[in-house]
């Protein structure tokens, strides 16, 4: 059984990737390394993914795309990484906590 998932979510932010899903998904110049979460037909102006990743405590606007979010075994978000480099942000660190069970350090705001 696999301890960790990574899907990707491909931005389509301010109209920087008008591709279609399926454009965006056999486009060879994406270097996709992660299965890719399929566009959504809501009418909701968000789509379900966003509004379940901008719960609190993690209100507000995602700020960009290669925001990164850790998800615990129980459906909570745990922590967001801002699209500077994660491993500075203690991403790694969290992620072994999280798989062994334990409770995440307190981040300095």
């Amino acid at each position: 059984m696999d301890k960790i998932a990574v899907k990707d979510k491909p931005a389509r932010c301010k109209g920087i990737d008008p591709a279609s899903y399926e454009e965006f998904k056999d486009d060879p110049d994406a270097m996709l390394t992660a299965p890719l979460i399929n566009d959504t037909t809501s009418s909701s102006p968000i789509a379900p993914v966003y509004a379940f990743l901008k719960q609190p405590p993690f209100d507000g606007e995602i700020p960009w795309n290669y925001t990164k979010f850790l998800v615990g075994r129980d459906g909570r978000v745990l922590r967001r990484y801002s699209p500077a480099d994660p491993l500075e942000q203690g991403m790694e660190d969290d992620v072994k906590r999280a798989l062994a069970g334990e409770e995440l350090k307190k981040r300095a705001l």
